[in-house]
């Protein structure tokens, strides 16, 4: 899979607290070795080796999200969410 700039994936629901419970990552850097991304709800940013980015997505860990539709789904539960607590 080709990885890039602008590229958005789902943060699986058993990964979360590493990322601060964040629903999505969005890739903001591709380097040879590396990536830089931003977590949604601007919860934080990072990096990682590209080796574990792919990792995570052979886990089913991360999904690349396709269409916007479900970037706004996503973005809409969180903030339901966000108001039942």
């Amino acid at each position: 899979m080709k990885i890039d700039i602008g590229t958005k994936f789902e943060i699986a629901s058993l990964i979360k607290d590493i990322y601060f419970g964040s629903d999505m990552l969005e890739i903001t850097y591709v380097g040879e070795k590396t990536v830089k991304f931003t977590l949604s709800n601007n919860k934080g940013r990072g990096a990682m080796p590209i080796d574990h980015l792919k990792f995570l997505l052979k886990g089913n860990s991360l999904s690349k999200v396709i269409n916007e539709d479900r970037i706004k789904e996503i973005e809409q539960m969180k903030h339901e969410q966000e108001h039942i607590v």
